[in-house]
């Protein structure tokens, strides 16, 4: 007799529900039950009073055994109590709300759902709370590996910088101790060979020291501060030094700001950009390049000009892209990810980058740093 009455009230509170579809309740229904996501709703006592088949499947339940009860009879309370409350908030206010929530299923299976639930209220003016269930459980593990993946990168970081340390000291080390002890004894052309060890190995393991600092915060958001953006590239033309003369290339710079950004990724970001400018030379002619600031309103635009080889327009919008090599690779070495790297440098700070270039004479890029509240 019980049964019998709980499924008479059923469908006596889904036809209230649905009055106003009545004639096409089977048409409704149907589409209903297509929806891949779980689709419940609940009256305004909070007993469930319609659930199509995706909510069915994935409760592990018959929709004889959920309809006309409450979260309290299938959830532990602690999980029940968090479902009333965002649920009473639509009732009380008629906003809908989204939320992450944890949910126990009828076999004890653990699932994290992304809950979507709106008010609809009938001709009649009787509330009902609509709620639409999606399982994201297995991205949030995902998310959850990516991040025990990015903690053990950081980790190999450290250790791997922390080991470069002990035979860049060595270098420098037995440099200085030849600059000392035996400079008069070495041919005078020496002495700049053995001056740039001892400097190239001193900025390197200042660079170390950045790297240490930056890969034991690197899953935590980086922190902006003031950098003096002469300086860094000023560091990093220094550090190619070898490549500039072997290359008889000019880098030109002047006047440039104090930018808010990281400054071991401004100093990565600026060598990867006129490495580039002096690799991508064009035969026959010495490799300048010209490093401008131009003030914007609400930052600065850094260019980077060469006259180089250049990029065919069909292929600009391409060579941010991941392993894009665009020259031949017996000509041209290099991984492909220089330029992917700058870009996602720029835009964790906050910034822009884009490319203008004609072919055959020469490559712009553009790099804009807003102005923050740290300058």
């Amino acid at each position: 007799m019980e049964s019998s009455y709980n499924q008479a009230t059923m469908q006596t509170t889904q036809t209230k529900l649905l009055q106003p579809f009545s004639q096409d309740f089977s048409f409704l229904k149907g589409i209903l039950n297509h929806v891949q996501d779980p689709v419940l709703v609940k009256d305004s006592e909070h007993r469930f009073v319609f659930l199509n088949d995706a909510a069915s499947t994935f409760f592990r339940v018959s929709r004889e055994d959920i309809l006309n009860k409450t979260d309290y009879d299938f959830f532990p309370k602690e999980e029940a109590d968090v479902f009333r409350l965002k649920d009473k908030e639509v009732f009380d206010t008629g906003n809908g709300n989204v939320n992450e929530e944890d949910l126990t299923d009828a076999k004890g299976n653990k699932h994290i759902v992304s809950t979507k639930k709106s008010l609809f209220i009938n001709e009649k003016g009787e509330k009902f709370l609509v709620l639409v269930i999606r399982d994201i459980t297995e991205a949030k593990n995902s998310e959850k590996h990516l991040l025990r993946s990015i903690d053990q990168l950081a980790e190999f970081a450290y250790v791997a910088s922390h080991d470069i340390k002990s035979p860049l000291r060595t270098i420098n080390s037995f440099a200085k101790l030849l600059n000392k002890k035996f400079r008069s004894e070495i041919p005078e052309v020496a002495h700049s060979y053995v001056d740039f060890i001892v400097s190239a190995s001193s900025r390197a393991n200042n660079l170390v020291d950045d790297i240490l600092k930056y890969s034991v915060s690197m899953n935590v958001e980086m922190d902006l501060e003031p950098i003096d953006l002469e300086s860094v590239v000023a560091e990093v033309k220094e550090n190619i030094k070898p490549s500039i003369i072997e290359n008889n290339a000019v880098v030109q710079f002047d006047d440039l700001p104090v930018v808010s950004g990281s400054k071991v990724r401004l100093y990565q970001l600026f060598q990867n950009l006129i490495c580039n400018a002096i690799k991508f030379r064009r035969e026959g002619m010495n490799p300048v390049i010209k490093i401008a600031n131009k003030k914007l309103a609400s930052g600065f635009e850094i260019s980077v000009t060469d006259n180089g080889i250049g990029i065919e327009a069909e292929h600009l919008e391409n060579v941010f892209g991941l392993f894009t090599k665009l020259n031949s690779p017996k000509k041209y070495n290099g991984s492909g990810i220089g330029l992917a790297t700058c870009k996602k440098i720029v835009k964790e700070m906050g910034g822009n980058i884009y490319i203008e270039s004609v072919y055959g004479e020469g490559t712009s890029v553009l790099v804009f740093l807003p102005q923050t509240k740290h300058l």
